[in-house]
């Protein structure tokens, strides 16, 4: 208990949008020194892309199904795009639906962290609190790799792959 409590009081706080304060190597790094190799394990296995019900603590459920709810959605709003044809979605909003995909990502990234953090707010150095730190990191290390003119690139390349070089 007490080397979670020195864990989390050590870690820098993360702030949604902004660069993140620490490398995900120097958590885990962090990680690897105060907790269990136990502990350490699963705060390692724990990853935004793959939350699934056998995530290892049952408190982020609500989590994986936000997300499950998210991903329906985003088919239906693609499936949609491709017909030309407006999607019947269960849990967006109108404005993630109307959104360019750049900032539907961004908007749907910000719906996970308020998700995480109505976790977090009742988990208070606990293991479930440092697993929510590294996933609103890995938000934080997506956000942060977003490269509009990147972006664009890759898209002219895909459109017209004869003419466009990407550097």
């Amino acid at each position: 208990m007490l080397s979670t409590v020195y864990l989390i009081s050590s870690l820098p706080t993360l702030s949604f949008g902004e660069k993140p304060p620490i490398s995900m190597d120097a958590f885990m790094h962090d990680v690897s020194l105060q907790l269990s190799k136990k502990n350490a394990a699963k705060v390692e296995q724990i990853n935004i892309q793959y939350l699934g019900k056998n995530t290892i603590s049952r408190k982020l459920n609500s989590m994986i199904a936000l997300q499950n709810d998210m991903r329906y959605d985003l088919e239906l709003i693609r499936k949609a795009e491709r017909a030309n044809s407006t999607p019947n979605i269960k849990s967006l909003s109108k404005t993630i639906v109307d959104s360019n995909p750049l900032e539907r990502e961004e908007l749907l990234m910000k719906l996970l962290w308020d998700a995480l953090s109505s976790i977090e707010f009742v988990e208070s150095f606990t293991l479930t609190e440092i697993m929510i730190y590294k996933l609103k990191l890995q938000i934080l290390e997506r956000l942060h790799s977003f490269d509009a003119d990147k972006g664009k690139a890759v898209f002219d390349s895909v459109v017209n792959p004869q003419t466009i070089e990407i550097g």
